[in-house]
């Protein structure tokens, strides 16, 4: 709406002049006769019947709802940022929700996997229950293994050293292998839960 070359006045001598070198030069959206009445209910008019610029700027900006620079409505302006702002909005929202939805596939896929420090902790727990549980059935067992091959009962700790040592060292194997191969198997109490 604003002209290029229009250069505004500091003063205007009367509304008429107002009206006619600034409001209708630009093409301000305000009739005269309202441009009259906006000009006295707003106290624009000075004792001396002049109107300043900087009234002028106030009432288009305030009452019109037009930027005087460029001539653009505020409002439009306005709904334009509000749009945008939505606009933006919506986008990270949508951003947020992928985000959780990638997130919730990657935890559905983990569910199933082992981590290494929970399966190092759980073969850890493993190996040394097995081995508890071996040093106590070698103890209770030994006596009937000796009088099953007929020896000497006297020589009970010297037969159950030997075992232990044997069992001890298949353990030492396995460890300094520094690897275990074999498939896991769902028990019965996990294909419940399936």
């Amino acid at each position: 709406m604003t002209a290029t070359s229009f250069l505004p006045q500091q003063n205007y001598n009367t509304r008429a002049e107002a009206f006619r070198r600034f409001i209708a030069a630009q093409g301000f959206p305000v009739k005269q006769a309202k441009f009259y009445t906006d000009c006295d209910r707003l106290n624009l008019v000075k004792s001396d019947k002049s109107i300043d610029l900087a009234s002028l700027l106030a009432y288009v900006r305030e009452e019109l709802k037009v930027d005087p620079g460029t001539g653009q409505s505020l409002v439009q302006r306005s709904r334009a940022g509000e749009v945008e702002e939505l606009e933006w909005r919506k986008l990270k929202a949508e951003t947020e929700l992928k985000e959780r939805q990638n997130e919730d596939a990657a935890r559905a896929l983990d569910k199933d996997w082992l981590h290494r420090d929970t399966a190092e902790e759980g073969l850890a727990a493993l190996v040394g229950g097995l081995q508890d549980a071996l040093d106590h059935q070698i103890y209770v067992g030994a006596p009937g293994l000796i009088h099953l091959v007929g020896g000497d009962p006297a020589r009970l700790d010297e037969a159950t050293g030997c075992v232990r040592d044997m069992v001890s060292s298949a353990f030492a194997e396995v460890l300094a292998a520094e690897k275990i191969e074999g498939v896991l198997v769902a028990g019965p109490a996990e294909e419940d839960e399936a």
